[in-house]
């Protein structure tokens, strides 16, 4: 008798260990991950006054590395016509080899806002910076900050912090 209840609790602590160790760890991971996604889209959702692209700090590479101010303008002004980049949430924006820059949201006139940028080289990203000189009426849509900026010329995008913004041709 006392052999069997022995018996009964090691394998019982075995099986708990097993459980807890074993083959459901995967499971329960991919349901974290996919809380922790549905989470982060849903705070996004809701704050809806600034894009919160400027969140990324460390230097993870998207795409491929933009080495120069020069380089950025080719990519982005071409023969002197500013290209227009909107990313999936209809934010667009477009730069002027001045220095100056626009954007707005698919909320249209309201939305709309001007900044000055700069461009500086980095290791694996070249980093812009945003300031923001008019500022969007209705507090939205507005990039400030800096921003790790990449391309990706297969699928004319332009990248701030692995959000892809795509070239529009209108």
């Amino acid at each position: 008798m006392k052999k069997t209840k022995l018996t009964l609790i090691f394998i019982s602590i075995l099986a708990m260990f097993l459980f807890a160790c074993g083959g459901s760890s995967d499971t329960n991971h991919d349901e974290d991950e996919t809380t922790n996604n549905s989470e982060v889209v849903n705070e996004k959702e809701t704050t809806n006054t600034e894009i919160e692209l400027n969140e990324l700090t460390t230097q993870e590479s998207c795409g491929f590395a933009i080495e120069s101010k020069e380089d950025f303008l080719y990519y982005v002004v071409s023969e002197g016509v500013p290209a227009t980049f909107e990313n999936s949430d209809g934010i667009y924006i477009f730069f002027r080899e001045d220095g100056t820059m626009a954007g707005g949201g698919p909320t249209g006139e309201g939305s709309m806002w001007e900044a000055n940028w700069t461009f500086t080289p980095g290791a694996l990203t070249g980093t812009i910076t945003f300031e923001i000189t008019m500022g969007a009426s209705d507090g939205s849509y507005q990039m400030g900050g800096a921003y790790n900026v990449e391309y990706f010329p297969d699928d004319s995008a332009l990248i701030f912090n692995c959000v892809d913004f795509i070239k529009q041709d209108y």
